[in-house]
Formats: structure tokens, C-alpha cells, sequence
């Protein structure tokens, strides 16, 4: 059983982390991603409260609550311009400068979602997306193909000196993330595909932990080292 072999570690970080990517599972494969985030968070926690019940552990206890609608549709948002800008990667590697499509959606979305920054709604969230900028940014530099695309993304952190400020919800969309796309985008993921017609049955040989992949932005990297990551946002339904 998935739960139990991440329970097995017992370390806040861990059991955090195979959650998130238990909830990621439950959004993108079992429901497809259905628009009812309150759906996916009554399932998420119907069956981390079964499980608890079932195994006499209560490890997870401190988790059934550890995602709010609001906190949800943020990730997710982030989510679809990662996939588009991976997918672009992926194309342009194996096709050549034939395929733009991805990259410009990845734009699009990105533009759209910076205006958030420009009204200075939310830090937290815009702090991705400068995350995100710095990793299409990089990548353009080299990248000959899609001429009509952008070399660089607007950023955060002209909109509004505030990007400055990193809190622990920062931490915690990096890591939902890169979890994320390492289930997209790897052989480690396609362990979980395999189950798309029997969403019932949650994967049990799953060890996250030695494929887990480190995030290109040393900023957060030097963060992450120096304060214990918490969930305490997410509690409160930010």
C-alpha cells in the first residue's frame, strides 16, 4: 500500500511530500482533473482518514487538513504552464524547431497570471512565477527555434520589491511541482499511469524519496537549508 511505505519513514518531511503527490494522483489520473477542487480535497482526506483507522497509525493526522480549494487552484495553475513549458522542452528536443504551440500557451498563461503581481494580491504566488521566468529565462538563452516567442518573461520582482519576502508556502509549491512533473515526465511516473483504469487501487512499491529531483533555483535551495518547512499556510486556507 502506497500510504503505508511512506508512513514507514516517519519524517514530517517525507509523509508532507507523498501526500502532496498522493493528491496529485487523485486530481490529474482518478478524477481528471475535475474543476471540484472540494471533491478532491473530500476524497484526499476521506481516504487519509480510512487509512488511519484501518492501521492504528495516526501519522498521518496532522495531513488530512494540509490543503485548502484556494491553495489548490494556485498549484494548479502553476502546474499547466510547467506542463507546457516541459512539453515544449520535450518537442523541441525530439522534433526540432517544428512545435511553438506549447511554449506560447506557457506564455500566455504566465502573462495572465502575473497580473496578480502587478495589483500586489499575492506574494506567495508570484514568487513562483519568478521561479518559473528564471527556468524559461535559462532555457531561452540557448533555444534557437519560435522566434515570435519572448527571450524573457516579465518579472515579479520589478512589478513589486515585496518578491523579496520568501515565506514557507514557497517552499511547498516547488516541491508540489517537481513531485508533479516527476510523475509527468519520468519513468517513475508511469508506475501510477499504468492505474488510470483502475483509479481505485493506489500504487504500493513507491519510493519518491531517491528519485526526488532538486529544484534549479539556488535561491530556494539556500532557503530551504536554513528554516524548517512548514504547512501552516496551507492550514489556515490562505
Amino acid at each position: 500500500h502506497y500510504l503505508s511505505n511512506v508512513e514507514e519513514k516517519r519524517e514530517p518531511q517525507y509523509l508532507s511530500n507523498g501526500c502532496k503527490f498522493f493528491l496529485y494522483w487523485l486530481y490529474y489520473d482518478v478524477l481528471n482533473r475535475v474543476s471540484d477542487y472540494d471533491k478532491v480535497l473530500k476524497i484526499y482526506e476521506d481516504v487519509l482518514r480510512e487509512y488511519i483507522e484501518v492501521s492504528s497509525n495516526d501519522y498521518f493526522k496532522n495531513y488530512i487538513k494540509s490543503f485548502s480549494e484556494q491553495t489548490i487552484e494556485k498549484i494548479i495553475k502553476l502546474s499547466e504552464m510547467y506542463e507546457y513549458f516541459y512539453k515544449f522542452k520535450e518537442e523541441d528536443k525530439k522534433q526540432g524547431c517544428n512545435k511553438c504551440d506549447n511554449a506560447e500557451k506557457c506564455v500566455s498563461l504566465y502573462n495572465e497570471n502575473i497580473k496578480v503581481c502587478e495589483k500586489a494580491k499575492d506574494y506567495d504566488f508570484c514568487y513562483e512565477l519568478d521561479n518559473l521566468k528564471e527556468s524559461y529565462d535559462t532555457y531561452m538563452k540557448t533555444n534557437e527555434c519560435c522566434s515570435s516567442l519572448p527571450k524573457t518573461l516579465k518579472s515579479y520582482s520589478v512589478q513589486n520589491p515585496a518578491a523579496l519576502i520568501i515565506t514557507p508556502f514557497s517552499i511547498l509549491l516547488v516541491i508540489s511541482l517537481f513531485i508533479f512533473f516527476l510523475y509527468k515526465f519520468t519513468p517513475f511516473g508511469s508506475f501510477f499511469r499504468k492505474r488510470k483504469k483502475k483509479p481505485q487501487i493506489i500504487p504500493d512499491n513507491l519510493d519518491y524519496a531517491t528519485h526526488f529531483p532538486p529544484h534549479a533555483s539556488q535561491r530556494v535551495n539556500d532557503y530551504n537549508n536554513n528554516r524548517q518547512y512548514n504547512i501552516s499556510y496551507l492550514s489556515s486556507g490562505q
